[in-house]
């Protein structure tokens, strides 16, 4: 279904006429909408759009709906547009829909919101339970995520003025988020974040609890002279699908940045934590070795201690506060969870 290029409309309300749904699905009899439950914290509403023809064969699209002043995650990545449109109309960054296969099929880009049309994917996602993907499936996501990052490192031409920074993924989620205004965060954020920081920064060592709380900008400073490259910020399990080409689909770019590759990895160890195939510890070499294949050298240990402490720390600012939240309910294995992220903390304060 997928067409050449994502094509650009006037208006979010264009996405969902008759004649824009026509030129993807065919002639229809009819069509019909219905919401979509969103488990995220982004902002954005979805839409089910059920396409009927002619033979009364349906076929299903998903509308997604951003206003800006709702989507907090890239008001405070010092976001001034939506990245995902800016993505989709940026010819630098056309090579990353030769990495993944692209849902998206038209969109809108105003001043004050985005929408896009979507192929829907919903049957060719990763299993909605907290089990780990198949060896398999994580080499295909670590495999294509050192793609994306071999593909663009070092491209100066990448690094555009609407990506996200090396600071933002810092601060997104941070200690520091706890001393803004509660209306800044959603309400389910707003209501378990400053607990999840100060039930942390309670049982961690004081080297790690200084570590944690410096500001963004200092250790931003700790890791100047690593590698660049297009990040996709975001790479939950659940941003991501299969498809029956085998190749990987990816959407959720609202907080694509450049940045050390390294965001990517932090991100995927601390927010995949029951989805990981084997140990961090693999997961970490694997993609290593992933990475220096696509490149075609080797990093020197010393710069890969590098990346891998701003993995680290990088994943930690993001979700330590939620692991500490899950070892104070007793969540099974949220203690040896805990114990492998300050552990490593602790070696880098």
């Amino acid at each position: 279904m997928t067409v050449s290029a994502a094509v650009r409309l006037p208006s979010v309300t264009a996405l969902r006429e008759r004649a824009t749904l026509e030129s993807f699905a065919g002639p229809m009899t009819d069509f019909v909408e219905k919401p979509l439950a969103n488990s995220g914290f982004g902002g954005s509403h979805h839409t089910l759009i059920s396409v009927r023809d002619p033979d009364g064969t349906e076929s299903t699209f998903v509308l997604k709906h951003t206003v800006l002043a709702d989507d907090w995650t890239c008001r405070l990545s010092g976001g001034t547009r939506s990245r995902e449109a800016a993505l989709l109309e940026e010819d630098a960054l056309a090579d990353v829909w030769e990495i993944f296969s692209r849902p998206y099929l038209a969109f809108a880009d105003r001043t004050d919101e985005a929408g896009f049309l979507m192929e829907d994917v919903t049957p060719f996602l990763f299993p909605d339970a907290p089990e780990p993907v198949s060896e398999a499936a994580e080499a295909l996501m670590l495999g294509s995520l050192a793609d994306l990052h071999a593909r663009f490192m070092h491209d100066e031409a990448a690094a555009l003025p609407w990506l996200a920074t090396p600071v933002a993924y810092l601060s997104l989620l941070g200690p520091e988020r706890v001393r803004d205004a509660p209306d800044t965060l959603p309400a389910q954020l707003s209501a378990v974040l400053p607990s999840g920081w100060k039930a942390a920064l309670e049982r961690v060592p004081p080297s790690v609890a200084d570590l944690l709380q410096a500001p963004a900008a200092e250790l931003e400073r700790l890791w100047r002279g690593l590698p660049h490259t297009i990040v996709h910020g975001d790479v939950e399990v659940a941003n991501f699908a299969i498809m029956p080409d085998a190749r990987l689909c990816a959407f959720d770019w609202a907080l694509m940045g450049w940045a050390p590759p390294s965001v990517d990895l932090g991100w995927y160890l601390a927010v995949n934590t029951a989805r990981l195939a084997g140990s961090k510890e693999k997961l970490i070499s694997d993609y290593r070795l992933a990475l220096e294949e696509r490149i075609a050298y080797r990093f020197a240990d010393a710069v890969w201690d590098r990346l891998e402490r701003h993995a680290v720390v990088t994943g930690a600012r993001m979700l330590l506060w939620r692991k500490a939240k899950a070892v104070e309910i007793g969540k099974p294995g949220a203690a040896e969870e805990w114990e492998w992220w300050v552990q490593r903390l602790a070696a880098i304060a």
